[in-house]
């Protein structure tokens, strides 16, 4: 799961919510803050759901956080003249995973900026202090994301239209429409002294997992680096085919081996459905179907009903009958 957060393939968002459920995914979504409706489909896992930046940010809250999830505020407190406040405000927050989850998370998600999607901001724009951070980017680069966050700090970038008809054409998705906006701000904070954001601020790795065999693995790095039993090199998103073969928790709605209707209309021009039966239907199931007849035929007949005579309910019509004549239709006498 950390290589296909690291490298943007949607195989492991579409594995991981088929066990669960799309219904239970909008539920723990709306949990966290997201109060945008999340139609109840399979497809919310490669992100299809319409959501707002401030709602994503207060769902990623939860990662730097400890696992506490806190509603964004615009203002914390307000003051007079004299410096005298008048009004504070405390944002709410409440727990929504546990500590060892949201430093599971971020270890995840560091992979993204490392060496996955958004490594440009080591290289290119020098940001190297512990972050995680995930890039997205909707359908025909309809619009570019990247969340990033810090100990310190979380921020978000949307780039996109209103009107989803216009689109960013001639970029890569979200590490080139919207990841470089993230890391010049960064910069411009770092380079603030005033607002005390420590390049250098680390997260915190909770006692528990010093035993926990995930961590406890010398192999940790390279697991999450190359995908555990993976060689594969870095596909994109991905392509219909690696799809396949993926089970899903429901069953599907056919059952068909893949190869089974190939060139059917090439070996059978013209024939209509009736006639494909033998075609498409399995041998096992012919076998049983010809089996039942036969034992239809052999079924002995009772000796009170031997003698029984059968009339048609519906007597076949004669094809030398004429139709009735039709009978003129009189004026209308009124």
């Amino acid at each position: 799961m950390a290589y296909c957060l690291a490298k943007s393939l949607n195989i492991g968002a579409y594995d991981l919510m088929s066990r669960i459920g799309p219904k239970k995914t909008a539920e723990f979504a709306h949990l966290c803050g997201i109060q945008s409706n999340i139609p109840i489909v399979p497809s919310i896992a490669l992100g299809t759901a319409d959501l707002e930046l401030l709602e994503m940010l207060q769902a990623y809250t939860m990662f730097p956080n400890k696992g506490f999830n806190t509603e964004p505020i615009f203002m914390n407190r307000i003051e007079d003249k004299n410096g005298n406040i008048l009004e504070a405000f405390e944002p709410e927050s409440k727990q929504i995973i546990s500590e060892a989850d949201a430093y599971t998370m971020y270890k995840m998600m560091q992979g993204v900026v490392d060496f996955g999607t958004g490594h440009a901001m080591r290289g290119r724009f020098g940001i190297n202090g512990q972050m995680g951070g995930k890039t997205g980017t909707t359908q025909n680069n309809t619009d570019g994301w990247f969340i990033g966050y810090t100990p310190q700090l979380i921020a978000g970038v949307w780039v996109g239209c209103d009107d989803e008809f216009l689109r960013i054409k001639w970029t890569n998705g979200g590490n080139e429409m919207a990841m470089p906006e993230w890391a010049y701000f960064m910069q411009k904070v770092y380079a603030d002294k005033k607002l005390g954001i420590d390049p250098k601020a680390e997260f915190t790795r909770p006692a528990e997992l010093d035993t926990n065999p995930i961590y406890a693995d010398q192999n940790f790095s390279a697991i999450i680096q190359k995908g555990e039993g993976s060689e594969n090199e870095d596909q994109g998103n991905g392509n219909a085919g690696d799809y396949e073969g993926s089970e899903l928790a429901s069953p599907v709605e056919s059952e068909f081996k893949k190869d089974q209707f190939k060139d059917i209309n090439k070996q059978y021009p013209g024939k209509g459905a009736d006639e494909y039966k033998d075609i498409m239907q399995p041998a096992e199931d012919k076998k049983t179907e010809e089996k039942k007849a036969e034992e239809k035929k052999n079924v002995p007949v009772p000796e009170d009903k031997k003698d029984m005579k059968l009339s048609p309910v519906n007597k076949p019509e004669d094809k030398n009958k004429k139709p009735p004549e039709k009978k003129p239709v009189k004026a209308n006498e009124y």
